[in-house]
């Protein structure tokens, strides 16, 4: 009887821990779509680098951009040849802090990697997605909790 009640609660809580995790997600998948609205309509101010290495062959952009009231909403950072390409966007709500980011890593040649990471209000993870063909490490910071600062020291090392 004992373990009927324990098997239930933890049923009940595994139920509850899913639903609050998707709608989390859901509440990200919202904000994301409005800032994404907001770079397409120009409403934000856009600041950006950009590098170009070894004779032309390598190049590495950063853009960041910063709502009206002076917050960063959104950053990306984009490296590449000619014939690869890696690229990093990541979200913040009007606190500041990430709550989301997208990786991607592909070649002309259809070799992939994509990366979404959601994370909660304390910039806990709570899930990450992968989709890909291709078994790369990561180079990239999964996160960049001060795109400020790291705009302002931005070069290809990063």
């Amino acid at each position: 009887m004992r373990a009927l009640l324990i098997a239930t609660i933890l049923i009940f809580m595994s139920s509850f821990l899913n639903a609050s995790s998707s709608q989390r997600i859901k509440w990200i998948r919202s904000e994301y779509n409005k800032i994404e609205r907001g770079v397409n309509q120009g409403v934000y101010r856009v600041k950006s680098k950009e590098f170009v290495y070894e004779g032309g062959v390598m190049g590495a952009d950063a853009k960041i951009y910063i709502d009206r009231d002076g917050r960063v909403r959104k950053y990306m950072i984009e490296e590449g040849t000619d014939d690869s390409v890696e690229s990093a966007e990541y979200y913040y709500d009007k606190s500041g802090r990430m709550f989301f980011s997208f990786l991607h890593y592909g070649t002309v040649g259809g070799l992939h990697r994509d990366i979404r990471s959601y994370y909660d209000r304390y910039g806990n993870l709570i899930e990450r997605r992968v989709d890909s063909n291709a078994d790369w490490d990561i180079k990239k910071y999964y996160r960049i909790r001060n795109p400020l600062k790291h705009f302002r020291n931005f070069k290809r090392e990063d």
